[in-house]
């Protein structure tokens, strides 16, 4: 889903795109109702949630760079928070555990850890998470190994899968599987998440995020606008409704979002969505008796879509 990551910047892309793939998999977690990913899989088993893998080699290094650090450690943490229970498993290698390049946030948020034989006691009780637990140390070699969980440590013997070429057989028949079963899409475009090289490491983090937001909102807009609204209309109720909210003086998307029922969040979205121009046709056809009502629903969606288009 993108190509190999070969320097800071193109990793910084990776990470950008996986947190706002992130978001939007735990927008859908909250509009049908679920948790997780194993329950939405549960419910909707025709059209599955897929998961990713994302594997980073040196770690070290990618977080020793000067420039993009800041926005890769912040990344970094907001997807090992909350990433795996959207479906998203991140793994961080290196050869050097320092525990000053690698902050303290990033290793507790670590749900697992694999430590293999090191040269230093220290190294090992970086990253067991205890300064005490110098076990690493004294490990055989050869894909000898302890792995820490939630439930404790464990020594396990890692698997030798042969010769590069043997390895590589196995990795394209696992890229090449295929199945009939849709999936589920975030609609999101890896091309766009392009990160730009800045000197001011705040205004580059400034621009990401406001990229970041952008992205999602889109992807928001182009996949839920259309449930969203559809179902809107105006009856006796919402029409008496709306005329006792203008005589009370409540403001103008006050007077929407109460009568759509959305939430602060849906309101985010509903601001720059084209299906804002079909609601005067709604309007017109259930208050075509009330001309008075007609020219006030009508002022605020004009109102509301030119002020956020």
């Amino acid at each position: 889903m993108a190509p190999v990551a070969e320097d800071a910047v193109s990793t910084l892309q990776i990470f950008n795109y996986l947190v706002a793939e992130q978001e939007l998999r735990y927008q859908e977690f909250k509009r049908v109702g679920v948790e997780n990913i194993n329950e939405y899989n549960q419910m909707f088993s025709s059209c599955p949630i897929p998961r990713i893998v994302s594997v980073t080699d040196e770690c070290f290094d990618l977080l020793s760079d000067t420039t993009y650090k800041d926005s890769m450690e912040m990344a970094l943490m907001k997807l090992l928070a909350k990433a795996g229970a959207a479906g998203i498993n991140i793994f961080l290698f290196t050869q050097r555990p320092d525990k000053d390049v690698i902050k303290p946030l990033i290793r507790s948020n670590c749900s697992g850890k694999i430590a293999f034989m090191v040269s230093r006691p220290e190294d090992s009780g970086i990253i067991l998470g205890n300064p005490d637990d110098d076990r690493a140390a004294s490990l055989l070699g050869g894909g000898d190994m302890l792995y820490k969980s939630p439930k404790g440590v464990m020594r396990l013997q890692g698997l030798y899968l042969g010769a590069k070429a043997d390895f590589q057989a196995l990795l394209d028949t696992c890229m090449t599987a295929h199945t009939d079963t849709p999936c589920w899409n975030s609609g999101l475009d890896f091309s766009s998440f392009n990160t730009l090289n800045s000197s001011n490491s705040g205004t580059s983090n400034e621009q990401l995020r406001n990229r970041l937001n952008k992205a999602i909102t889109k992807s928001l807009v182009n996949q839920e606008a259309q449930d969203s609204f559809s179902s809107f209309c105006l009856n006796d109720l919402s029409k008496s409704q709306i005329i006792s909210l203008h005589s009370r003086g409540y403001e103008l998307h006050q007077i929407i979002q109460e009568v759509f029922k959305l939430s602060r969040a849906d309101g985010r979205q509903y601001k720059r969505s084209a299906t804002l121009r079909y609601f005067t046709i709604i309007i017109h056809c259930y208050c075509c008796c009330c001309k008075p009502l007609v020219r006030l629903i009508t002022c605020i969606i004009n109102y509301k879509y030119t002020k956020n288009a």
